[in-house]
């Protein structure tokens, strides 16, 4: 595959003072076995070359290349309603990421990851939960193989990839009410409450920092996938208005 993502820098406030273009070269080769509708384990290896470009920002930036070599397993256990807009049904991911130099990464580390939803569906109305605790376990994970964050149920005051981190906990709720329906697909109203906490590598429960974010959104699952416009809310009272 090849793919050239351009990627945010933003500052405390929230507002974009640099954009990087990614462009990245991969091959990827998955083993796997499926458990009918409801899941499957699968192991994966990746193997990525690239580098970051300044687009917009300060010109003296360097170009920085990197490699990633690494090998992951997953056990998916998937009965949502809609892989985009869910809600009804449950989900849980867990597996482990482990990169070394070996396999041709740049650094040697390792990151657990787990995520769960539970979505209930009851006429026009949905109530769902969910729990993400992802953590690089050990070694340090460069800026690339970091967890990039922001957007509804992955903190919703923060646009997409604008938090960057090594590890972060997270627990949301969420409720929405399909307005309408069109051409058979659900057009919704719908809010998120977020807590969470991100923290840097060999910091201690006391150092972590908090995050308290919502969200308000309207909402409408496509055959392209979601469509979510709205406003999301963080701790401190900034917040972006977003439209995924």
């Amino acid at each position: 595959s090849y793919t050239s993502e351009l990627l945010g820098q933003f500052d405390s406030s929230g507002n974009r003072v640099a954009v990087y273009e990614v462009p990245t070269y991969a091959a990827n080769l998955y083993a796997g076995r499926e458990f009918g509708n409801y899941g499957a384990a699968t192991v994966l290896y990746r193997r990525a070359a690239g580098k970051t470009e300044v687009v917009t920002g300060d010109p003296s930036e360097p170009e920085s290349s990197f490699q990633i070599g690494e090998t992951s397993v997953n056990l998916v256990l998937d009965r949502l309603d809609s892989s985009y807009l869910p809600r009804d049904g449950s989900y849980l991911n867990v597996g482990m990421l482990f990169s070394r130099e070996g396999m041709g990464a740049d650094a040697n580390f390792n990151q657990f990851n787990f995520d769960t939803v539970y979505a209930k569906l009851s006429g026009s109305h949905s109530a769902y939960v969910g729990l993400r605790y992802h953590e690089t376990t050990s070694g340090v994970a460069p800026f690339q193989s970091q967890y990039r964050l922001g957007g509804v149920t992955r903190f919703a005051g923060y646009r997409p990839n604008e938090l960057v981190t090594p590890n972060y906990a997270l627990a949301f709720v969420g409720y929405d009410f399909e307005l309408a329906s069109v051409l058979s697909r659900p057009a919704i109203l719908g809010g998120t409450i977020e807590y969470g906490q991100v923290w840097q590598n060999g910091q201690g429960p006391a150092n972590r920092r908090d995050e308290i974010d919502a969200s308000l959104y309207l909402g409408f699952d496509s055959w392209l996938g979601r469509l979510l416009f709205g406003y999301g809310y963080r701790q401190g009272g900034d917040g972006t208005f977003f439209f995924e």
